[in-house]
């Protein structure tokens, strides 16, 4: 019963935590590839390096960490 009590809140804090991510990643992408496009001469599709893909990924994760982090603490405290 110990493990089951916190899967409610385990599922409440995961919708939150991708949306929070899906939005930071995509909106930060957009914004960039626009930024970039604008500053192209030739006027061509702009790819973002993979480099630069990584790291909104991670600011994307850290975002979603941290608005979900709450709700961690109160699943691992039902859980104990």
């Amino acid at each position: 019963s110990g493990l089951y009590k916190g899967l409610a809140p385990t599922l409440v804090a995961m919708f939150p935590y991708v949306g929070v991510e899906f939005m930071f990643y995509e909106t930060s992408k957009i914004a960039l590839e626009a930024l970039l496009q604008k500053d192209s001469v030739d006027g061509s599709p702009v790819v973002l390096p993979t480099i630069i893909s990584l790291g909104l990924g991670a600011m994307a994760g850290a975002a979603a960490q941290t608005s979900a982090h709450p709700l961690d603490v109160v699943r691992k405290r039902l859980q104990v």
